[in-house]
């Protein structure tokens, strides 16, 4: 038996490598889509209760996964190289640093819910069950940032498939969990806002246990040092990769709520037409953010393997076609608008709505798929902070300033903001490709 095959490494190549995360996150957007029709049917209000809840817990969202980000890319250039010690150590390392920085972010949760879902400006009937959602989901923060960590090392090892299986167990146990406790089915108590917040508790807390036993016997590497300068280096690094990254997206999702606040002052009917819109196009996100996974993971091993050449062709070859693709994808979709929001309302003003996003949706796609491809490919090289500083630069100098205007002064409603985010995605896409192709990223060291 190899070394690599003892330490459970095996290269693939891309279509291997993400064919089952693809599919686990059709089953994750299936599952989303059940979430959406399982709270509609209870309730209208439980429905904007949760987009809401949501969109305040994205930030969070995003942090819980910090050191996830660099732990992916050191330990894909760590294997490229052939330290494949090293590459488990990281993991680990990353599990273990996760776990205390997501309970630090619950503990913010818990205690300025009710100061997040004033700012926002959530709609006074649905304020206090928001509020109520927030503090409960934010428990599941420890377990989700576990998680999260732990696919990452997964993802590395090349373990899609281990993957795919953990997703299709947690997903029917989560909306099984959902139903029984929004409803009250099968003697289970009718908790509606709690029982929606509840199960992802759960399903989170079994899920830890379950992804860790299955690293232990899978990868190994568990019974390492955790403290000293060993820890204290890799975390170090880990932060200099990640943190740039989930600023960005932190720095986003601050953006999208001063955006949702603008929308949630027109109405709940705004709220929802945005909502629907966004679980429909899910698919699109899915796939693109699939493939940049899976491609991000690649370009780390040549990067670590010294092929550069070879890792700036893939890269740029998957962000032509993954644009192209899913730009058509987005057209299957906004024909089938009609049925697709259907399956959550029968409000025609909403329909109508998020049926216009949705061909808004096709334009943007191409621009949005390159530059989430190219950004994720210059975080496998090591180069993080310029690019994702234009990235911001395109966010808050072109994109806010467009939607603020198309829906406080031109009117434009949600419409206004689709608009405004296809521009920031395009100049965003532009820059990073130029970036990219000229390859600065080649004189950076090795990060694993």
């Amino acid at each position: 038996m190899t070394d690599e095959a003892r330490a459970g490494f095996r290269r693939k190549t891309l279509w291997p490598l993400i064919w089952p995360l693809l599919v686990c996150g059709l089953l994750t957007m299936g599952a989303a889509m059940a979430d959406t029709f399982l709270v509609s049917a209870y309730a209208p209000e439980l429905a904007a209760t949760v987009s809401m809840g949501n969109q305040i817990l994205g930030v969070a969202y995003d942090l819980s996964g910090l050191l996830a980000v660099g732990a992916l890319v050191m330990i894909a250039q760590a294997l490229g190289a052939g330290k494949i010690r090293r590459a488990r150590r990281i993991g680990w390392l990353a599990i273990g640093g996760s776990a205390m920085f997501n309970a630090a972010i619950a503990l913010v949760l818990v205690g300025c819910a009710p100061w997040f879902v004033v700012w926002t400006n959530t709609p006074e009937e649905i304020r206090a069950a928001t509020e109520v959602y927030v503090r409960l989901t934010a428990v599941s923060l420890v377990g989700n940032g576990v998680i999260v960590a732990a696919s990452a090392m997964l993802r590395g090892f090349g373990h899609t498939v281990e993957i795919l299986v953990l997703g299709v167990v947690a997903n029917g146990v989560y909306l099984l969990l959902e139903y029984g406790l929004i409803f009250g089915a099968w003697g289970l108590p009718e908790l509606g806002v709690v029982g929606a917040a509840l199960s992802s508790v759960l399903v989170r807390a079994l899920g830890v246990g379950v992804i860790l036993f299955l690293l232990a016997r899978k990868v190994g590497g568990w019974r390492i040092r955790w403290r000293g300068w060993h820890a204290g280096g890799v975390w170090r690094k880990l932060l200099r990769l990640s943190f740039p990254s989930v600023g960005e997206n932190v720095v986003y999702d601050v953006y999208q709520l001063l955006m949702v606040s603008l929308i949630a002052a027109l109405g709940t009917a705004s709220v929802l037409m945005r909502s629907y819109a966004l679980t429909v196009s899910s698919l699109l996100s899915l796939v693109v953010f699939t493939v940049a996974q899976g491609n991000e993971t690649l370009v780390g091993y040549d990067r670590g393997g010294g092929n550069l050449e070879m890792a700036r062709r893939r890269a740029e070859r998957t962000a032509l076609w993954t644009g192209l693709g899913t730009m058509l994808l987005a057209g299957v979709l906004y024909f089938a608008a009609e049925s697709l929001l259907g399956l959550f309302t029968q409000d025609p003003e909403v329909i109508a709505g998020g049926k216009m996003l949705l061909l808004i949706t096709v334009c943007m796609q191409p621009f949005q798929a390159g530059a989430t491809i190219l950004l994720a490919a210059l975080r496998a090289v090591g180069d993080v902070w310029v690019p994702v500083g234009w990235s911001l630069a395109a966010t808050w100098l072109v994109a806010l300033p467009a939607g603020f205007g198309a829906v406080e002064i031109g009117g434009w409603g949600v419409a206004g903001l689709w608009w405004s985010v296809t521009l920031g995605e395009a100049v965003k896409c532009l820059v990073l490709a130029v970036r990219w192709h000229r390859m600065r990223w080649a004189e950076k060291p090795v990060a694993g």
